[in-house]
């Protein structure tokens, strides 16, 4: 306090949510002598453990090719079996690799065209 070592008052706090403190954590102040000439204040350094992501991201394309076709009805699928097997295989391929947005736009427009025609056959 007021740069005298012989009080050492502390007022900083550090705040961290419930799963960074369960994770586990370090926390250490700066050396005071290092830091008197400078500040009255200490650096706190709070070293947390790495989190593990509780969701897993994978097949993102393909999870998102099965939900939006899992709706199409069984004729559509059976007669137009080799487009819906090129797009799983598209979306496999964009799962593998930093996807562009054109290729993104393609695989969205595969989707919404078999969704069309879909719907048109089912109108037949």
């Amino acid at each position: 306090m007021y740069r005298n070592l012989e009080k050492p008052y502390h007022i900083d706090y550090m705040f961290a949510s419930h799963d960074l403190v369960k994770n586990g954590y370090t926390l250490t102040f700066g050396n005071p002598k290092e830091w008197i000439d400078k500040s009255d204040h200490v650096p706190m350094i709070l070293d947390i453990n790495t989190l593990t992501s509780k969701t897993q991201i994978q097949h993102t394309f393909c999870d998102f090719v099965k939900r939006h076709l899992q709706t199409i009805d069984p004729k559509t699928k059976m007669k137009f079996e080799m487009e819906l097997k090129i797009i799983e295989n598209f979306a496999e391929k964009l799962d593998l690799q930093m996807p562009s947005n054109q290729d993104k736009q393609i695989l969205l427009d595969k989707i919404n065209t078999i969704k069309m025609i879909d719907a048109l056959m089912i109108k037949l």
